[in-house]
């Protein structure tokens, strides 16, 4: 039996104003962790961390979430590279 990977739970704002293509970042950081951790819906239970996708820096959904609740909450507001961000998600891991 494999080990279970980490769990992150993604949250989109609603696009009203997006900066970038949010839909494109997440594409590309999903690829970059492929096989380090999980990404899923932000309304499953007990993720690990949780990655709020903001296309303006509102950061509308932000307010909807605890960070005491995870073990890291990172928020993107405008457009970042996509290794400062898996970087960022690989540290807080510890992988």
């Amino acid at each position: 039996m494999g080990v279970e990977k980490p769990t992150i739970g993604v949250k989109f704002c609603g696009g009203c104003n997006p900066y970038y293509d949010r839909g494109a970042f997440f594409s590309s950081l999903k690829e970059k962790l492929s096989g380090q951790c999980s990404f899923v819906y932000q309304n499953c239970p007990h993720p690990v961390g949780m990655l709020i996708i903001c296309g303006c820096e509102r950061a509308c959904p932000t307010k909807q979430f605890e960070p005491s609740q995870y073990r890291f909450l990172i928020e993107i507001t405008q457009h970042r590279r996509v290794e400062e961000v898996a970087s960022e998600i690989i540290e807080k891991l510890g992988l």
